[in-house]
């Protein structure tokens, strides 16, 4: 049951590092009848889990708390889209190669567009939820993309001509815009239908996500939603700087392991090392992590997660 809380703790923590004064006086929470840890881990398991309103209001009560799924559903209305506001200043540049692709959503019965762009390296680039398909739509897209993140030097889609003008457009725009002496290349396109299967793959995680859900009714918390879930699927892609980036090297070695903590200085923390870039055997649970911390702080669990192109390790790390 420790080790059950303090993973709940770390999940809760990790999902509340973006979130600006949470749990202070006059913040976010204020006014709230339950504890902003209790909001944050619900609101995190509808946006991250294959789970309905319904199935998150069981699970609650069976831990004795009685909250109404309409509530939950209003939390995250609430705090998604400020979530998602930290989340993009601590977001990780992309490459200059995206993958432009767009998959449909029924609200009210209705189908509706999820525009999305993944670079070469699979990480999501933009997204946008329009209620039409045309021209306006992909252009609104891209210029938020392309000023977010600057130009891209090629582009794949599908055999929509649609996009193809739209691209042409906003670069024809923005190189007229540049105001640098500079000549801009233009954005090459490339039209294939098999090139673009890696972001019609990465239409699954989102699709999967939402199938549970019966339906979305207002269009406004129907892009809330959805960008919440996009967050989520950016979070597991490890697309954001969370980090103090301090190095821990363990002992008797040379070798820096790359370490990133959500709040090293809290009660409890998680250390998560990336084991594509360390070759050294796998840390041992030992008290004293970190400068200063011997006697303070001890390992509580260690443990792996990610399929084979992302191996990641985390080690639990509890204040005494």
């Amino acid at each position: 049951m420790f080790i059950a809380g303090c993973v709940a703790n770390v999940l809760v923590q990790s999902f509340s590092y973006c979130f600006p004064g949470f749990g202070e006086e006059g913040g976010a929470f204020k006014g709230r009848h339950f504890d902003h840890s209790i909001i944050l881990l619900r609101v995190r398991w509808y946006l991250a889990y294959s789970l309905s309103l319904r199935n998150l209001e069981e699970m609650v009560a069976e831990r004795g708390i009685s909250v109404d799924h309409a509530t939950i559903h209003r939390w995250a209305v609430r705090y998604t889209p400020e979530l998602l506001e930290q989340f993009n200043l601590r977001k990780r540049s992309v490459s200059r190669k995206w993958h432009v692709d767009e998959t449909c959503i029924k609200v009210r019965r209705r189908w509706m567009y999820l525009y999305r762009a993944v670079d070469s390296n699979g990480d999501t680039v933009e997204f946008w939820f329009s209620e039409r398909r045309n021209l306006t739509a992909v252009k609104r897209f891209l210029n938020k993309a392309l000023k977010r993140h600057g130009r891209s030097e090629r582009i794949v889609i599908d055999g929509s001509q649609t996009n193809r003008e739209a691209i042409l457009s906003c670069d024809a725009a923005d190189r007229l815009q540049e105001r640098s002496r500079h000549d801009l290349k233009p954005i090459r396109i490339r039209q294939s239908a098999y090139l673009n299967n890696r972001i019609e793959q990465d239409h699954r995680a989102i699709k999967r996500r939402i199938r549970p859900i019966p339906g979305f009714k207002p269009m406004v918390s129907a892009r809330v939603i959805l960008s919440g879930i996009e967050m989520v699927h950016m979070m597991r892609k490890q697309q954001a700087k969370y980090a103090c980036n301090r190095p821990l090297s363990p002992p008797n070695s040379s070798t820096d392991w790359p370490r990133e903590t959500c709040g090293w200085n809290s009660p409890l923390s998680v250390v998560i090392e990336n084991s594509r870039q360390s070759r050294d055997p796998w840390v041992k649970a030992q008290n004293g992590l970190g400068d200063g911390a011997k006697g303070r702080e001890r390992v509580v669990e260690t443990g792996q997660y990610g399929g084979k192109a992302r191996q990641m390790r985390f080690v639990l790390v509890c204040s005494l």
